[in-house]
Order: C-alpha cells, then sequence, then structure tokens
C-alpha cells in the first residue's frame, strides 16, 4: 500500500517515505538490508500490528511501504554490523528490548554505525546515538536488577521454574546470566508480560513465544523450603529498624510479586 502527502513540518518542500515492519528485530534488520541493497530510505519506522501500522492514522498523507521480514538478510546485517562494532550491535539489540524504544532512531543508528564504525557511539549530540544508548541502558538496567530478584520453584518433575513481568522484554538479556551460573542444571524462565520463555535443558538455551500462561507446581519438598526461608526473613527482621521507604528503594515493589520472601502465609 502506498500513500502519498507531505506531514513532515522539518521537511515542509517533499515526501518521505514510511515503513513498516512486524515488530520484530529481524524486522528492523530487513529494513536496514534494503536501505543498502535497494536504496529504501526510511524518514519513519514504525510498527505494523495485524498487517496495518499501530501508526496509521497520523501517516496516511505520506507514502507507506510494508516490509516482510528475512531471517536470512537480518543475518547478514547483524554479522556486519557486529564486524562494525560489536558494542553497538549489542547496543542496538538492547535498545530494541526497550519499551519505549524508537523504531525510527534504532534504524538511523544503524546506519550511521554502517557508515562510522566504532566512531559512531561517540556522536553522543546526535539524536539517533543518545536514543539508542538511554534505550539500552534501561533495558540493561532492569535485566541486571532482575538477575538478582528471580527465584526459582523446584517442580514436582525436578526442572527448576521462575517467573517474573518485567516493563522491558529482557529475557534475551537475563536468561544467559542463569545459563552460565547453572550450567548442568535445566530450567524454565517465564516472562509474563510478554508471554515468552527462556528454556535450557543443561546444554543448549532456548526462548520461545508461550501462548498461555501454565502453573508449574512446586514439589513438596520445595514448598517446604519455600516457606522456612519466608519463616526465616520474618524471625531476623528487626520491626524497630524497618524503613518502608528505604527498602522501596532498594526493592521496588513491582519486583516483588513472585518472591517466596514476600509472601504472608507463612
Amino acid at each position: 500500500m502506498y500513500y502519498r502527502g507531505n506531514i513532515d513540518p522539518s521537511n515542509p518542500s517533499g515526501f518521505y517515505m514510511a515503513v513498516g515492519y512486524d515488530g520484530t528485530f529481524e524486522g528492523l534488520l530487513t529494513i536496514i538490508f534494503l536501505h543498502y541493497y535497494e536504496k529504501l530510505d526510511a524518514g519513519i519506522v514504525v510498527e505494523e500490528k495485524n498487517g496495518l501500522s499501530a501508526d496509521y492514522p497520523r501517516l496516511i498523507f505520506t507514502e507507506y511501504v510494508s516490509v516482510e521480514t528475512d531471517y536470512e538478510k537480518a543475518e547478514r546485517v547483524l554479522a556486519g554490523l557486529r564486524k562494525k562494532s560489536a558494542e553497538a550491535a549489542e547496543n542496538l539489540f538492547a535498545a530494541f528490548l526497550c519499551a519505549s524504544r524508537d523504531a525510527t532512531e534504532l534504524y538511523r543508528y544503524a546506519v550511521l554505525v554502517f557508515s562510522k564504525g566504532k566512531a559512531a557511539e561517540n556522536f553522543e549530540a546526535t539524536d539517533c546515538v543518545r536514543a539508542v544508548h538511554n534505550a539500552a541502558q534501561t533495558s540493561q538496567y532492569e535485566a541486571h536488577r532482575y538477575t538478582g530478584f528471580i527465584r526459582f520453584t523446584e517442580t514436582e518433575r525436578g526442572v527448576l521454574y521462575a517467573k517474573f513481568e518485567p516493563v522491558n522484554r529482557v529475557l534475551a538479556l537475563v536468561a544467559p546470566h542463569f545459563a552460565s551460573r547453572m550450567p548442568g542444571e535445566k530450567w524454565v524462565i517465564e516472562d509474563r508480560a510478554h508471554r515468552e520463555a527462556a528454556i535450557y535443558d543443561g546444554n543448549e538455551l532456548m526462548i520461545t513465544e508461550i501462548e498461555s500462561r501454565g502453573a508449574a507446581v512446586p514439589g513438596e519438598v520445595e514448598d517446604k523450603y519455600e516457606r522456612l526461608w519466608g519463616l526465616f526473613v520474618d524471625t531476623i527482621a528487626v520491626e524497630g529498624r524497618m524503613s518502608e521507604k528505604r527498602r522501596n528503594q532498594i526493592f521496588p515493589k513491582r519486583f516483588r510479586k513472585f518472591l517466596p520472601e514476600f509472601k504472608k502465609d507463612f
């Protein structure tokens, strides 16, 4: 579909192109591939939902192109980015995981990296570099916090299971940490906010989408240990020295939902 017009106040003399993609990282990389090999010059990049741009109302006077994700092309772009700058490729991926990401700025950042290489990271005054760095830091900070706040439960089948609800889609940043720390264990981490799960069989790590929220049943021994842990936490707490304000600063409430030490039924 194509819609022509002029709604860009910064470009009053001509038209510009809006490019839609499916919202995946590979979809974004495909747009970058087309920029170089098919001269696709995106003025704005938007995520599509159900085949139509989520930003469609404000794009009806713009030339609009929908891009189909090509995983082979995406892999070539990612390899090229890593060759130009491994740090930039890491930042781009982390920024993509941020809930408040701007796909247009991510696209412009990648184009800049291909042009300037490692030096692109020094262009802090450039909007796209600043936007990517801020988004990447947001995702990486949340992922770092969750590496200390995720709790596993041993299920009846002997598989370790944990669940969390991050603001950003950071499972891909969190899961490798536990694969490295617990290489001999079999475990599953479920991201309930984004309906995906990391599955580790002791050798290979896989992240997949999930259709529904399954309830893992803890084993009898695990349930006893969980209750003992809760009693221990309650016992060592000194009521007179408790500061809810300080605790909220160190341990925000949104991280507590699935932690056994914050359950009240011990």
